[in-house]
């Protein structure tokens, strides 16, 4: 489909310490480089989300839980 790249950071919770690690969730926009053929009409009615992730680019916000680890914080799963 494309590949999501990070537009601005809107919001992100206190860390909190969970299982032993410190987590927090930030709250994103985002810009999408899309193939070609997903912003065609035709796809959108196929595949609606797709279609919404395409025309959200810049104002639909997403989020995503992150932990903290020696590295830094990375992407974790909820």
């Amino acid at each position: 489909m494309g590949k999501l790249i990070l537009d601005r950071i809107v919001a992100w919770n206190t860390p909190q310490a969970a299982g032993g690690d410190r987590r927090t969730v930030v709250t994103y926009t985002y810009r999408i480089v899309a193939a070609h053929w997903a912003r065609k009409p035709e796809i959108e009615k196929v595949f609606p989300m797709v279609g919404r992730i395409v025309k959200g680019e810049g104002t639909l916000q997403l989020e995503q839980l992150f932990r903290l680890t020696k590295e830094g914080w990375v992407p974790a799963s909820p």
